[in-house]
């Protein structure tokens, strides 16, 4: 009877003490926690978005050139297979674009490091300022 006394006691109802508790805390955070949940909800449908009106239709289009161009290219005709026609594009440029979307991707990467280590060095400069 011990045991199952304690047992109702732990699954009880929060307390009206600790509701007030959880109540103050969403009251004095309400505004970062909504900001938060705006964010995480924006990123996830943006993301969504993202993948399926515009990466799913280029992927889906470079997967088609793709094939084409390897099928040129098992035939032997390998200068429309390179260069492509009027009706594809060839490796050479799909190899272009992709390099191009490499270097742009480096290029914000690298953007963001020197960012980062800007932001760093100026606190580290304002903490040494500080300390001395």
């Amino acid at each position: 009877n011990n045991k199952m006394a304690n047992t109702n006691i732990a699954n009880a109802a929060p307390t009206g003490q600790e509701l007030n508790k959880q109540e103050a805390f969403f009251l004095k955070f309400r505004k970062q926690i909504l900001i938060a949940v705006a964010a995480l909800i924006i990123v996830v449908g943006g993301w969504a978005a993202y993948s399926n009106l515009v990466a799913g239709p280029r992927e889906e289009k470079a997967s088609t050139a793709l094939a084409k161009a390897q099928d040129l290219f098992g035939q032997g005709e390998f200068q429309k297979a390179l260069n492509g026609d009027k009706t594809m594009e060839g490796l050479r440029t799909m190899v272009a674009q992709m390099l191009l979307t490499l270097l742009r991707l480096m290029l914000a990467c690298a953007t963001l490091i020197w960012q980062s280590g800007k932001r760093l060095l100026h606190t580290s400069r304002t903490s040494l300022h500080v300390r001395i």
